[in-house]
């Protein structure tokens, strides 16, 4: 694992295999996530919650724990001091993930509705986004 500070915005935790990067998660303050629902903006201090905004996995390493171990990561060197809360948003299909942040421990907490672009950007596509909430001080 490799901890990298993004522009004075962020972390990066990055997995390697065979000196190659294959998985990464990408943190920064809630501050900095857009759409912020207000069940979440009005309950929560923004700049004491992390915000994980990216988990990315290559392909062909996919169902090996990889993710499970950045997560960890995340969860030993975030600044517990900085950050009282932790949030992550899935699309309510991606079934793999969502189950994966639940056993981590992390909690549905409420959902937003973005309006997407196929990938041949020809369609309009309405994706059900689920944010799930972590209290970091139960890590103390």
């Amino acid at each position: 694992m490799y901890l990298s500070n993004l522009l004075d915005t962020g972390i990066a935790i990055l997995w390697f295999e065979n000196s190659i990067p294959k998985a990464c998660l990408l943190y920064t303050s809630l501050t900095n996530d857009a759409v912020c629902p207000d069940q979440i903006s009005n309950n929560y201090i923004l700049d004491r919650s992390a915000y994980i905004a990216e988990i990315m996995v290559d392909e062909d390493c996919r169902g090996k724990g990889i993710g499970k171990m950045l997560i960890k990561s995340f969860f030993e060197t975030v600044n517990k001091t900085d950050y009282t809360d932790a949030f992550i948003r899935v699309w309510d299909g991606n079934l793999a993930a969502l189950s994966l942040y639940k056993k981590v421990g992390f909690s549905p907490i409420c959902t937003i509705e973005q309006l997407k672009k196929t990938v041949d950007g020809n369609e309009d596509l309405l994706m059900r986004k689920i944010y799930l909430h972590k209290n970091l001080t139960d890590l103390l």
